[in-house]
């Protein structure tokens, strides 16, 4: 999936012309991969792969980010119980007692007979940062530095990495929520040079392997 969505095919169709990517690239995920229910979203990527949404005002983030571009993948099969609040695909169960994203709110476990793996379960406030089995990511920038470790674990300032899409617990957390997104022309900033931020009040996406 990160693959799919830094190089997506090149037979896709973009809704904009390119000026940076690579790739035409679709952000918004089909609309029959998403579950609304309320002020939350949950958009199920791959069987495995979840993005858990809240906006306050309802209107929810579609355009790219700079880590994800093309949301637009084949919608896996899932199943939707409003009466239990839960979201169930091949691998996973999301629960979702309604409201604001908490830990007594949203949670995700094994889906009922699915092939038992490394992913245990999660709950809304774990993070990748915190978490001791992360396989953390890469080096962000080799800018103004040194002969520094590539050693994730040790080092984690702002030209280093703090989480990875990998982990020895079976999941991993990426947080979108207010990173920049890029506009029509596909770029991050506005023409006054302002960052268009993502405007969810959360927007994760959690990785269960």
């Amino acid at each position: 999936m990160i693959l799919a969505a830094i190089f997506p095919p090149a037979s896709s169709i973009s809704a904009s012309p390119l000026a940076f990517e690579l790739y035409p690239y679709e952000p918004a995920a089909d609309p029959a991969a998403a579950v609304v229910v309320g002020k939350a979203r949950f958009t199920v990527l791959t069987p495995r792969l979840l993005r858990l949404e809240y906006s306050e005002t309802g209107t929810f983030e579609d355009r790219p980010t700079l880590a994800f571009v093309n949301r637009k993948q084949p919608v896996p099969e899932f199943t939707w119980s409003a009466v239990a609040g839960t979201l169930t695909t091949a691998a996973l169960r999301l629960h979702y007692a309604g409201g604001a994203f908490s830990a007594q709110s949203l949670w995700v476990t094994p889906a009922p007979g699915a092939k038992r793996t490394a992913f245990a379960g999660w709950r809304f406030g774990m993070t990748s940062d915190a978490d001791p089995g992360n396989l953390r990511g890469t080096i962000r920038t080799l800018d103004r530095t040194a002969n520094i470790s590539l050693d994730c674990n040790h080092l984690t300032s702002d030209r280093h990495c703090a989480w990875g899409v990998v982990s020895q617990s079976g999941w991993s957390l990426v947080n979108e929520t207010g990173v920049p997104c890029l506009g029509a022309d596909d770029w991050w900033a506005d023409a006054e040079g302002s960052m268009l931020r993502n405007s969810d009040t959360h927007d994760l996406y959690l990785f269960a392997h």
